[in-house]
C-alpha cells in the first residue's frame, strides 16, 4: 500500500498519474512550489498541461508517463512566474502491477538575492532600484579601470506595455512587473545585479561574462519572459514578450557612454517588432 501520508510530509513536489495521463495525487510540497492546491488539479490529464513545463529552449513539455529524469527543465507558478526545477519519475505500483508514474520535482537553484537594504529596492517589483543600479555600475566601472574585471550590461523592456496599460489597467501591469522580476530572481541566480531601470524596463549586471556568453544569457531572458503569463480567469492569461539589449564594457567607457550604447542595441531589438535581442 502507498503511504500517502508520508508522501504528503514530503519537502519535494510529488504527484501521481495513472496510464491515462490523469492526476491520482498531489501532495503538499507540490502546493507548496507550483500554488495549486491539490483540489484544483486532482483527475486532471497530463495534456492539461497544469505546470506548462518548458526546457532551456522554451520548447513545451508535458508531464511524463516515463520513467527517468529531466534537467533544467521551467514549470510556472499558479500566479504566472517561472521555478526552474528538477524532475525523478518513478514506476508506480499498487499491489504489485505497475500502472502509472510517480514524479518528484525540487526548486534546483536558490533565491537571487540583490543583498541590499529596503530603501534602495522598487517598490512594485523587489529589485534593486534606478537609482541604486546607477551607484552600482560607477562602482563596476571604476573596478573595471582598476583591476580589469569585465562586465556585461543589458536592459530589458517589455513590448506593448503601453497597450497593455490602456488595456488592463495599472494594477494589471504592476502585476506583470512583479511575475517578471519574480521569474528573474528564480532563474538568474548568477547576476551580480538584477534591477529595475525606467517604467517597463530591467536591468541586469553580469560579471566575466563573454560575448557569447551574453547573446546566451540575453536569448534565455526573453525566453523566460515570453513563458511567464498573467494566469488568471480575471486576466485570461496575459502572455508577454520582452526586447533585449547587451553590451561589454570597453576601456573607453564611462558611465554615460555604457548606457547610450546599451539603449542602442536595445532599440536595435525593439525595430525588429519585439521579442528580439541584440547584444553588440
Amino acid at each position: 500500500m502507498v503511504d500517502y501520508e508520508l508522501l504528503n510530509n514530503l519537502y519535494e513536489g510529488i504527484y501521481i498519474l495513472d496510464t491515462n495521463g490523469r492526476i491520482l495525487f498531489w501532495n503538499k510540497g507540490a502546493e507548496r512550489i507550483t500554488g495549486f492546491a491539490s483540489s484544483e488539479v486532482l483527475d486532471k490529464f497530463s495534456h492539461d498541461n497544469v505546470l506548462n513545463a518548458i526546457d532551456d529552449h522554451g520548447r513545451q513539455l508535458y508531464l511524463s508517463h516515463d520513467e527517468g529524469d529531466a534537467e533544467h527543465v521551467y514549470i510556472q507558478h499558479k500566479t504566472g512566474y517561472r521555478i526552474p526545477v528538477k524532475f525523478k519519475s518513478l514506476p508506480f505500483a499498487l499491489e504489485d502491477q505497475t500502472f502509472g508514474v510517480m514524479e518528484m520535482f525540487i526548486e534546483t537553484q536558490g533565491l537571487y538575492s540583490n543583498h541590499i537594504g529596503k530603501g534602495a529596492t522598487d517598490k512594485v517589483t523587489g529589485l534593486a532600484s534606478k537609482a541604486y543600479v546607477e551607484h552600482a555600475l560607477i562602482n563596476k566601472l571604476n573596478i573595471y579601470r582598476n583591476f580589469g574585471v569585465e562586465f556585461g550590461l543589458m536592459i530589458v523592456d517589455v513590448d506593448n506595455f503601453e497597450a497593455y496599460n490602456q488595456t488592463y489597467g495599472r494594477s494589471a501591469c504592476d502585476h506583470i512587473l512583479k511575475i517578471l522580476a519574480q521569474s528573474f530572481r528564480n532563474v538568474f541566480t548568477g547576476a551580480d545585479l538584477i534591477g529595475r531601470w525606467r517604467g517597463d524596463e530591467f536591468v541586469f549586471i553580469f560579471s566575466n561574462g563573454s560575448h557569447k556568453h551574453m547573446k546566451a544569457i540575453s536569448e534565455k531572458i526573453r525566453i523566460v519572459a515570453e513563458n511567464s503569463a498573467l494566469r488568471g480567469e480575471m486576466f485570461k492569461d496575459i502572455d508577454v514578450t520582452v526586447s533585449v539589449g547587451g553590451t561589454k564594457v570597453n576601456h573607453e567607457d564611462n558611465f554615460e557612454s555604457i548606457i547610450y550604447r546599451v539603449l542602442e542595441q536595445l532599440k536595435t531589438a525593439k525595430s525588429r517588432d519585439g521579442n528580439h535581442t541584440f547584444v553588440k
